[in-house]
């Protein structure tokens, strides 16, 4: 009997070396031999190390049976191959924030690559996993593939696009169900990438190839478990901050927008439109302050007829950068609702990375977006 591990944002509260195990309520119910503490040894499940979530009822821990490592068969907790859990436990300290979301194409960016991880939902394993990785401007929308996208593939296509290829497709010569792969490529987004840019991975194998071969990206990404996308604003260090008009699609007022911790050096401020009061939005790790006469000035003018939208009198401040901040009641809108946001850095600010994660009440993963912030004269170095 398996239970869904919940999905969102949380953060380490606590390790444990040689943990005890504790069966909860619902485990003695289908198994009431079970003692009410089993100590360290081979018996126990937990394995040789333990690291408890902020929510209560997550573990990640290794194990005494690493055939299970991968599968459905946990009460919510994330099992790791004993060898694997003792890496971690050394890399992670207490606080350390953790998304846990359920996606069969992950990418993200750290220290000048970017990282794919590749899951076989499947009981078998796959073969001759190809992944291919793109990027391309999206500021006027996302744009569609090119007409012989599919043709070349996995090569690089030969009509003009948008789209860029980051270096070659790779190939995971097995992907097996317990265990995904992570593949990375050396990229930084260049100087000449668009402020809104996106990032687009497709995988395919003769087991399972793309169901829909689209060139339209809203039907492949919809309609494909094989492929992922990822919003990428990239947000230069500049004597003064550059405000953005992120649109912020809830499917509920009650869905949460939370903003991860910001590099060293950075702070956060968000502008709300006229047409959503402060008084509605709660806010957590978040200040409402007053917006002086020349800041606003500042912004009217980069904005131009668009400064009208939005009350500049105030803005939301995160008040410790280094932890993160959420909002939660913005409105449903059927084109989304369009939020000012400005990372200002300071002088010696460091390059890094922000996630924005959109959640539900119960922690749901619901979607995202990743912040690429940049010392340009560092990175000039």
């Amino acid at each position: 009997m398996s239970s869904t591990t919940p999905l969102g944002t949380f953060s380490v509260t606590q390790k444990q070396v040689n943990p005890y195990w504790y069966p909860p309520r619902s485990v003695r119910k289908e198994r009431p031999e079970l003692p009410p503490s089993v100590p360290p040894g081979p018996d126990n499940p937990l394995g040789t190390h333990a690291i408890r979530l902020s929510s209560p009822h997550i573990l990640i821990h290794g194990t005494n049976r690493p055939f299970g490592v991968g599968r459905r068969v946990s009460h919510g907790c994330i099992r790791l191959y004993p060898e694997d859990i003792v890496r971690l436990y050394g890399l992670v300290p207490l606080g350390t924030e953790v998304m846990v979301v359920r996606e069969p194409v992950k990418v993200g960016l750290s220290d000048k690559r970017v990282y794919v991880q590749v899951h076989n939902r499947g009981v078998l394993a796959a073969a001759n996993v190809i992944v291919k990785i793109l990027y391309a401007d999206a500021t006027p929308g996302l744009p569609d593939l090119p007409s012989d996208f599919w043709s070349a593939f996995p090569g690089n296509f030969s009509m003009p696009s948008p789209w860029t290829p980051i270096g070659a497709a790779q190939t995971i010569a097995s992907l097996r169900p317990e265990r995904p792969a992570v593949l990375e490529w050396d990229w930084t987004p260049p100087m000449s990438a668009a402020t809104h840019s996106c990032l687009l991975v497709v995988t395919a194998c003769i087991e399972d190839p793309p169901g829909v071969r689209s060139l339209a990206l809203d039907s492949l990404v919809t309609q494909n478990r094989q492929v992922g996308l990822k919003n990428l604003h990239i947000i230069d260090a500049l004597p003064s901050p550059y405000w953005d008009a992120i649109r912020f699609y809830p499917r509920a007022a009650t869905d949460i927008f939370r903003f991860g911790a910001l590099p060293k050096g950075w702070s956060l401020s968000l502008v709300l439109p006229k047409e959503v009061p402060l008084s509605e939005i709660t806010y957590t790790g978040l200040e409402a302050k007053r917006v002086s006469a020349a800041k606003q000035a500042r912004i009217s003018e980069q904005l131009g007829k668009r400064a009208a939208l939005y009350d500049l009198k105030e803005a939301l401040v995160a008040a410790t950068p280094r932890k993160g901040c959420a909002i939660t009641g913005v409105p449903v809108g059927r084109q989304g609702i369009p939020i000012l946001v400005a990372f200002t850095a300071d002088a010696r600010p460091r390059t890094g990375n922000v996630q924005l994660i959109q959640e539900s009440p119960d922690q749901g993963v619901l979607g995202g977006n990743t912040f690429a912030l940049r010392n340009v004269k560092a990175n000039a170095r």
